[in-house]
């Protein structure tokens, strides 16, 4: 009777178990899907293009230190396994509530449109062209859509485009450049150290302002009232949540990685003089 009972508990304990893993795999399922509906998932593309792009800030085009840097970013922040972090952690914050609100509105047909226009917009690098072009249409002497633009950009402003990861992608190459020694007449780490921790607040309204110009670009084949009927969505504290969540869990996800990245890059340095 004994072993028939101990028998009959371990299986509900494997049951209880295999339930558990079930839902569990269920939820980062539905957290693809809400990142792939809404197009959060393209801004871990972004942030890879940034934390790449770091050796161009600073004029180190073919160098072995971007040599070394690209490499190990390539794997460090690769694309999927990103996704799978990011979907693990939202499935353990993010609210039933606000998950169905930014699918719902995301998966209507101006949604949809406004993921594809933002997904496209997210390369944070466009060509010196596309961005004369958005600046054309953004002063054109419209202060209503530019007071439309500037409100879109306050509440959608992605992690990918901020002051924030701007700061720590150059801080964690500069410390980079030091544990490689990298120190010349183009590139003097001083200097950058220097650049680092000024007051950057004339950088920082150039970047706002940058902002607003890709948003003119962006957004230019949607009417004004499209964007009001996006800015009421935006506003929805459901919205906003998300918004929220997202960005917190991608800020965290950036810092691991820039950690990793790091960490290698000394390990390849120690190789590199053996």
């Amino acid at each position: 009777m004994l072993t028939l009972l101990k028998k009959i508990s371990a299986f509900l304990f494997l049951c209880a178990l295999t339930g558990t893993s079930a839902q569990a795999q269920q939820k980062q399922n539905s957290m693809a899907h809400f990142l792939a509906v809404t197009g959060f998932d393209q801004t871990v593309v972004s942030l890879k293009l940034n934390v790449m792009h770091a050796p161009h800030v600073f004029g180190m085009q073919r160098s072995r230190l971007q040599a070394d840097w690209l490499a190990v970013v390539e794997v460090i922040f690769d694309e999927t396994d990103m996704l799978k972090r990011l979907e693990a952690k939202l499935a353990n914050s993010l609210t039933e509530n606000s998950q169905l609100f930014a699918v719902e509105f995301y998966g209507s047909d101006l949604g949809r449109r406004i993921a594809d226009a933002e997904s496209k917009a997210l390369d944070p690098f466009q060509s010196d062209d596309q961005n004369a072009k958005a600046t054309a249409m953004f002063f054109d002497g419209r202060p209503d859509r530019r007071s439309k633009l500037h409100d879109l950009k306050t509440v959608t402003e992605t992690l990918a485009h901020s002051f924030q990861v701007f700061t720590l992608v150059q801080t964690s190459f500069l410390k980079a450049a030091k544990v490689a020694g990298v120190q010349n007449d183009v590139y003097d780490t001083e200097k950058l150290e220097t650049f680092a921790t000024s007051d950057l607040s004339t950088f920082t309204i150039s970047l706002t302002e940058r902002a607003l110009v890709q948003a003119a670009g962006t957004y230019r084949a949607f009417s004004d009232d499209d964007l009001d009927i996006y800015l009421a969505a935006l506003q929805d504290k459901n919205m906003r949540e998300a918004y929220r969540l997202v960005n917190e869990v991608l800020i965290h996800l950036l810092i691991d990685r820039l950690n990793a990245v790091a960490k290698e890059l000394s390990k390849l340095k120690k190789a590199q003089k053996t």
